[in-house]
């Protein structure tokens, strides 16, 4: 047989090529199998990394938005494509997805406010307040388990059992409390960038200086961030590390942190200012509604005017925030005087205002109850408001300058209750009628608190009954344990001692020597001067028992 070399020439050649192409696919799946998954993962770092700079940018604008007001808007790396790589195949493109729902509410308890009025509200009673969670889960291919969440002031990242913070804000500082709840029901999954929106429901935050109520204040929160991670955050608040929180308690069970708020230091009642605040992430969020109406800051319920001359009177009402509701009509009524109007809206500052002219003392009521002022009206409602008026030069409505009015905090004595109950004793001729003001008050301090002379400061008769515009004549005087007060005289010494607890004393009424017959809407103030040389004003307005 006859060897081809020839042939063997050609052959080679080819058998080289295959080998080389066996060779570079051997090559290829290694890469694909090995180099590739690391590649990929390294691509997936620096997404994580850029997405999680984003997420901080988006929980500052959660805050912007709950401080300021304003409308935010932040863009978020969703997913991610993989750079093309010649001769090897990536897996699809990661999505992300960010979601919002319900995580629980928010719960302050014991917090009770300094300002008149907005403390019908702030009265200790637990208020709560729903919020959703924000979570961000990536879909990588090489990277698991990775989580971003929000919840309110604090913001962390998850892997697994791992939890860490990504930042360092928190909801207490110092005496500052900031609760923010988070409004939204949506869950978006893309690749693309995507713009994320911050709404203003509940915003900007307002202040409230709140205090302990018969225990202490107290916070809760709901959260999914372990008992190592809130230490970091509330160990250096605590009382004894110079801070002002007293303690608290992580319960992964319940899936709540509840802060406790120091009460007094150094013998003095401790004030802290609280900010609350709703902020509504994309959409599903709803709106805030009336819940309260009081003055609005640095402005008081009594005033003193010149007599028949205009005057402006302003109330403000705000949602359960704390912060302004504009759109709400509210009802006014007046005993004596003339008022511009029965009703008014609030515009946008949430604020409601009426005029007014008077020639003698008089009552303006406001409320927001969604009927007229009266006769369902009740002040220390929280839908409800009074003012008081009095005259310039009118010494019978005067009173000692720092006299506190109403008082109704711990330490004080807080008239509670006043009742008409008939009478037939004193210097009246014996018949009988409707004549005493039986008064119930409760002394919150742990020592008496005795009252060494007292005045009644003017006296505003009901017209109901009367023919239109006939005002009854109020009483000449008020028998007060023994002492005969003249309406609008000045004060008169009395001696009434009030233990800690309830104490009822009452109160008769005369006009030229007959029993005054009373009648549910007759008020009259009644100031107190106590042997500390301490004074309170009580707007008493006695109902019908």
């Amino acid at each position: 047989m006859v060897h081809n070399k020839r042939d063997d020439s050609a052959i080679t050649p080819l058998v080289g090529i295959l080998l080389a192409f066996a060779i570079f696919v051997s090559l290829l799946a290694v890469v694909q199998l090995s180099a590739v998954p690391v590649w990929n993962q390294s691509e997936e770092l620096n997404h994580q990394n850029a997405v999680r700079n984003d997420l901080q940018r988006l929980s500052a604008s959660i805050q912007t938005t709950a401080s300021t007001g304003g409308v935010g808007s932040t863009a978020v790396e969703m997913g991610m494509t993989y750079p093309h790589r010649a001769f090897t195949r990536s897996p699809p493109s990661p999505t992300g997805t960010l979601s919002a729902g319900d995580a629980g509410a928010i719960g302050v308890e014991n917090a009770v406010a300094l300002g008149e009025e907005t403390d019908d509200y702030w009265n200790g009673t637990r208020r709560e307040f729903t919020t959703s969670r924000l979570t961000y889960e990536p879909n990588y291919n090489e990277i698991q388990g990775l989580t971003t969440v929000h919840e309110g002031n604090v913001m962390y990242h998850r892997q697994g059992d791992g939890t860490s913070l990504a930042s360092d804000r928190k909801p207490v500082n110092g005496r500052t409390l900031r609760l923010t709840a988070l409004g939204g029901e949506f869950s978006e999954t893309t690749v693309a960038a995507t713009d994320i929106e911050t709404f203003p429901v509940s915003a900007p935050a307002r202040r409230v200086a709140v205090t302990s109520g018969a225990d202490p204040l107290t916070f809760e929160l709901p959260t999914e961030l372990p008992e190592e991670r809130w230490d970091e955050l509330l160990q250096p608040e605590l009382e004894e590390n110079g801070g002002y929180v007293a303690d608290y308690n992580v319960d992964s069970n319940a899936g709540t942190v509840t802060v406790k708020m120091v009460p007094e230091r150094d013998g003095d009642t401790v004030t802290y200012s609280l900010y609350m605040a709703k902020v509504g992430v994309e959409e599903g969020f709803g709106d805030t509604t009336a819940e309260y109406v009081t003055t609005p800051e640095g402005q008081g319920t009594e005033y003193t005017v010149e007599p028949n001359t205009n005057q402006s009177l302003t109330v403000e009402v705000r949602d359960s925030y704390n912060n302004p509701v504009s759109g709400v009509e509210v009802g006014f009524d007046t005993e004596g005087g003339n008022l511009s109007a029965q009703t008014a809206v609030t515009g946008e500052n949430g604020q409601a205002t009426v005029t007014y002219t008077t020639t003698t003392p008089m009552v303006v009521r406001a409320s927001i109850a969604g009927r007229e002022a009266a006769p369902e009206f009740d002040p220390q409602t929280k839908e409800d408001m009074e003012f008081r008026v009095s005259l310039t030069g009118d010494e019978g409505s005067g009173g000692t300058e720092d006299a506190e009015i109403n008082p109704n905090y711990l330490g004080s004595l807080v008239l509670e209750d006043a009742t008409i109950e008939t009478c037939s004793s004193g210097s009246g001729q014996g018949q009988r009628a409707d004549c005493r003001s039986m008064m119930e008050f409760r002394n919150t301090a742990g020592s008496s608190q005795n009252v060494e002379s007292a005045r009644i400061n003017f006296y505003s008769a009901d017209t109901g009954g009367g023919p239109p515009g006939q005002q009854r004549s109020p009483p000449s005087r008020g028998v007060l344990e023994g002492a005969s007060l003249g309406i609008g005289d000045g004060f008169k010494p009395v001696n009434i001692e009030f233990e800690p607890g309830t104490t009822s004393i009452p109160m008769d009424f005369y006009e030229n020597g007959d029993e005054y017959d009373m009648v549910s809407g007759d008020f009259y103030v009644l100031t107190f001067v106590f042997e500390d040389d301490t004074a309170s004003r009580y707007f008493v307005g006695p109902v019908e028992d």
